[in-house]
């Protein structure tokens, strides 16, 4: 719904009418008996779902984490060490956290960690599921190669990379990383 949503409240037990509100809130306890509170009318403007865009499209190339085509959602932290490609990556630690990107080209591939800490990501090209990723590794392994799709019809495609929630049952945690992106032609 876009639009104004009239709410309007009453502190007595009185009926409220529906006539010029769309929403009507009467407050009570589990024993049915009225909650004294301050009476607010409010006007609340409802928009479009704000959904992250991405303006930039990545041509064939590497990009490293914090390139600002890559939007990010959720729960992220930057994370640095000598291990990782560029010394940087973004670690995703919460279900439904993502990456979204768009690319122009054939294939691309996500570079992050394998370690007994990571868990399953899902991954979605053009809007499609079309892979689950499980990280985990009883050992660490550092820019690995996480994913990487057969080849797609030449041209313009958006990848969308998601903390699952789910993890494998010897992991530890459901965290996801990124360390890069490599764009092919």
């Amino acid at each position: 719904m876009i639009g104004t949503v009239k709410l309007n409240t009453t502190p007595s037990n009185s009926e409220l009418s529906l006539s010029g509100n769309t929403i009507r809130v009467k407050l009570s306890n589990p024993m049915a008996n009225i909650i004294t509170y301050a009476a607010t009318n409010k006007d609340i403007s409802l928009t479009a779902p704000v959904t992250p865009s991405t303006s930039v499209t990545l041509n064939v190339g590497t990009y490293q984490e914090d390139n600002n085509a890559l939007v990010y959602t959720g729960t992220w932290k930057s994370r640095t060490s000598n291990d990782y490609d560029n010394n940087a990556l973004k670690l995703g630690t919460a279900t439904n956290s993502a990456v979204e990107f768009t690319f122009n080209g054939t294939s691309f591939e996500w570079y992050g960690t394998k370690a007994n800490n990571r868990g399953i990501a899902t991954v979605y090209i053009d809007g499609k599921e079309v892979k689950s990723v499980d990280a985990y590794a009883s050992c660490t392994a550092f820019t690995e190669l996480l994913y990487k799709p057969d080849t797609l019809a030449s041209g313009t495609h958006t990848v969308k990379i998601v903390v699952s929630g789910s993890k494998n049952q010897l992991s530890s945690n459901i965290q996801i990383d990124l360390d890069k992106i490599v764009i092919n032609s």
